[in-house]
């Protein structure tokens, strides 16, 4: 159902053969938009989300950077005319690429009005585009703000088009700072749920699941659709169950009609079933049957050659906490095989903490994370440390070595680290006791704490804790205090 798209790419690539592009008429626009998606034949780590073409989030942080080189290059009248033009192309990668650019040039006359027509084309490319463009077009406040924004959609609002008020609602809902607005369009939610267009209904579900407010009064919806044999309608159905579970404190258990889905052809729907096992695995901290073919979806796909599937797995396999303990191995080979720059090393990361194996192999390949340049990668494996405690204890010498850091916050990370040890960091004391000595900051509280943890007769550290309790400074006389 889902198809690799490089939209965000694209962008980025025409950013960089921008200024080549002003002078060029429509039809040379238009052949240099085909060249540079013919470029992009490879897949790559920006990928979709279920909602759209693009990833939500991804998308967001990169706006703000590609959207000062659009705006700055393309945002002539002559420009803008040519790629509403290319909004009707018979390339779908072009009608988005296009689509998307107008919403970060932001909110002209001529751009609101081709956008919320699109908003209501039944083609998913443009008007996925299209409703994307406007969350990218709230990174401007010229001319329009976003309340003004709102307004304009809300005035398009049509009672004869359910998918162009659904698409309306959704982009409302994202930027709504009056909370009564969203009352107003629940009745054509409620008519679109029930709508025999399986593009309309997908819609609704959308914008329920992107919003809290309306995720319980819409369950029993939502229930059904996961039951339905459109694999896109299962997908948001399992997505918004997911999002109720976790931010909503929807318990009721669906575990009977969520089992099959585990076996569904569609990866990205026995994806999500394995995510809500894992939750609820994790929730009643029981692990059965059920529980370890959920798990081995995860297993599976960390071998998938997808890297988003990649990331997915070892994103969510830390659900299942110690229960994932034997796909530890398979976590480690694959974070050394990995591309240093890849997000999926820091996912990895992220499910070796949750899973919290105490293995000797896993507290030496932490041991090796701590010499990382990356401090990201360097700070997740503190942390790891510090939760798995005194069967780290040969992580001590490198953790005394990060004493003598640069960066505070690895230092800091460092003596939590030896605290978690416990006595079995003895070794530390000494370094502890020079940091105790001054200058007269937190490190100190920090440094007290640990020796007192591996030490709780530790006469210096009690002394100068107690001593730091009348520092002028108020966090660090509060922070001792705490200590």
């Amino acid at each position: 159902m889902l198809k690799q798209i490089k939209i965000l790419s694209a962008l980025i690539i025409c950013v960089i053969f921008a200024n080549s592009c002003i002078a060029e008429s429509e039809s040379g626009l238009e052949d240099t938009c085909r060249e540079l998606i013919s470029k992009l034949s490879s897949p790559n780590n920006i990928r979709r989300s279920t909602d759209g073409s693009i990833d939500f989030e991804c998308g967001l942080s990169l706006s703000s950077v590609i959207g000062e080189e659009i705006i700055r290059d393309w945002n002539t009248p002559d420009k803008i005319e040519t790629i509403i033009s290319l909004v009707s192309d018979n390339d779908p990668y072009i009608r988005q690429m296009a689509t998307i650019s107008l919403g970060l040039i932001g909110s002209k006359p001529e751009v609101m009005t081709e956008l919320i027509s699109q908003l209501g084309n039944p083609d998913e490319f443009t008007s996925e585009a299209a409703y994307m463009a406007f969350l990218f077009m709230r990174d401007h406040d010229e001319p329009m703000s976003s309340d003004e924004i709102n307004q304009a959609l809300l005035d398009e609002w049509s009672d004869d088009n359910l998918l162009l008020n659904m698409n309306i609602a959704y982009v409302v809902y994202h930027g709504v700072e009056n909370p009564d607005i969203l009352e107003s369009l629940i009745p054509s939610i409620e008519m679109a749920f029930d709508h025999e267009d399986p593009k309309v209904r997908y819609c609704a579900a959308r914008t329920v699941w992107r919003n809290n407010i309306l995720l319980g009064e819409f369950m029993p919806d939502i229930i059904e659709l996961i039951q339905e044999d459109d694999q896109k309608l299962r997908l948001i159905g399992l997505l918004a169950l997911n999002k109720a579970y976790i931010y909503n404190g929807y318990v009721e258990n669906h575990l009977e009609l969520i089992l099959p889905l585990l076996q569904d052809q569609d990866i990205d729907v026995r994806i999500e079933a394995a995510t809500y096992v894992g939750m609820r695995c994790f929730d009643t901290n029981i692990f059965n049957e059920s529980h370890q073919q959920a798990l081995d979806v995860f297993i599976e796909l960390l071998q998938n050659q997808d890297p988003y599937y990649k990331f997915q797995a070892a994103k969510r396999i830390g659900i299942f906490t110690e229960y994932a303990e034997h796909a530890v191995p398979v976590l480690i080979e694959i974070f050394r095989t990995e591309d240093p720059d890849s997000i999926i090393r820091y996912a990895i990361m992220y499910a070796l903490k949750r899973i919290g194996s105490e293995d000797d192999n896993v507290v030496s390949f932490l041991i090796d994370a701590l010499h990382s340049n990356d401090k990201g990668i360097q700070g997740i494996a503190l942390d790891s440390i510090s939760m798995i405690g005194p069967a780290a204890k040969n992580a001590v010498p490198d953790l005394i070595a990060l004493l003598h850091d640069s960066d505070i916050f690895t230092v800091r990370s460092a003596m939590d680290a030896l605290g978690a040890i416990g006595p079995d960091a003895e070794a530390a004391k000494h370094d502890l006791l020079i940091i105790l000595q001054g200058p007269f900051n937190l490190n100190m509280v920090d440094a007290g704490v640990a020796l007192l943890r591996i030490d709780p007769d530790s006469e210096e550290a009690i002394s100068v804790l107690e001593g730091l309790l009348n520092a002028s400074d108020s966090y660090i006389a509060n922070s001792a205090r705490d200590a």
